[in-house]
């Protein structure tokens, strides 16, 4: 008793506390002991009050277990007896300086520092220090980090939570990818039958459900851990216009991927830039030409001018009056201040050509 009431002493003025000891993590794994209970001769954890998970063991092997994560490299098993689940810590607290330890018995305690948290999706926590087999791994305040499962690599509690939340194997997606460019997150690819088939390749991400990201990690995570069921609106920049989509994380949701407002936002702002996209996109529609978001020919109606002269679907609008346009506030900046004759310049293939309209 006296070890605990020492370690937890040490947590609560751990910033100016001295380099914790081998006794201090001794402590913590004698308190949570009554957590760690023994599954066929593997050592298996409580997460919950009647949920265990096994770390792989090639030796040991698991059966009746409710599911494995390969990724993960866990069993998740049922107990016919009530459990004291070990207490989680809060992944979002956890700094690279903060000390950690796993412990297989109380003459073999190995510790040191959280290297990593893996940034990409597959990529697991690292420490500084390498784990001769599997435990639990814990701070200096006694809570649990995560699972220490062979070499540097332990699965984070963020990881676990997930993992006893659904008796199956379940991982929200949206089928598509996401890079980091000079400090902020795009769309990397898209998988065109997904649901997130309503991104593109190139497009910002602003925010997901009203949350911004500051790293890869954390908007990789938020679509991973997503609820099943769950709608995740989606604020992107497309062409220098915001856009908002909502799309399904998993096939239990029936939600089309349609671009809606989320109630979160700026509802002022989103009237105001629908506003310039209709009007902009009004013009052309007069002119029986309909545009899509890059500006390039969607569709040309059959009787109209612009069929008449040859304009055709992909041809491209460049300029608008000698004036360069990338986007639909171009458009509405070009076209909006006087009525009068407009001089269009479309690409066709690398062939440019003007149409004038009035």
């Amino acid at each position: 008793m006296r070890k605990i009431f020492l370690i937890l002493t040490l947590c609560a003025i751990v910033f100016a506390a001295p380099r914790p000891t081998q006794d201090d993590f001794n402590a913590c794994f004698e308190k949570n002991l009554p957590s760690i209970v023994n599954v066929s001769g593997n050592k298996g954890i409580a997460l919950s009050p009647n949920l265990i998970a096994v770390p792989k063991n090639s030796q040991m092997p698991i059966k009746n277990y409710i599911k494995f994560d390969p990724f993960l490299g866990l069993y998740l098993l049922a107990s016919d007896i009530k459990l004291e689940p070990i207490r989680m810590s809060d992944d979002n607290n956890t700094k690279k300086s903060d000390w950690v330890s796993v412990t297989s018995d109380l003459n073999a305690t190995v510790y040191g520092h959280v290297k990593s948290l893996g940034e990409r999706l597959g990529e697991l926590d690292t420490l500084t220090f390498d784990v001769n087999g599997t435990g639990a791994l814990l701070g200096v305040c006694c809570n649990m980090r995560g699972i220490a499962v062979g070499g540097n690599k332990f699965v984070p509690s963020r990881y676990l939570k997930h993992f006893i939340a659904y008796p199956d194997l379940y991982y929200g997606d949206v089928g598509a990818s996401f890079e980091v460019i000079k400090d902020k997150i795009y769309v990397k690819s898209v998988e065109r039958l997904g649901r997130g088939a309503a991104l593109m390749m190139g497009d910002e991400i602003v925010s997901i459900n009203g949350q911004k990201f500051t790293t890869l990690r954390e908007l990789n995570e938020r679509i991973l851990f997503a609820k099943k069921g769950e709608i995740l609106n989606f604020e992107i920049i497309r062409n220098e216009v915001i856009e908002r989509f909502d799309i399904p994380v998993s096939s239990e949701s029936n939600a089309q991927n349609t671009q809606k407002t989320n109630f979160n936002v700026d509802k002022t702002e989103i009237k105001k830039e629908s506003k310039v996209v209709n009007t902009a996109r009004d013009f052309f529609k007069a002119q029986g030409i309909t545009l899509d978001d890059k500006l390039v020919v969607k569709k040309v109606d059959e009787d109209s001018q612009a069929a008449g002269f040859g304009i055709k679907p992909g041809d491209k609008l460049i300029q608008i009056n000698q004036n360069e346009v990338k986007n639909y506030k171009d458009i509405l900046k070009f076209t909006s201040k006087e009525k009068g004759e407009y001089i269009l310049l479309f690409r066709r293939e690398g062939f440019d050509f003007f149409y004038k309209v009035r």
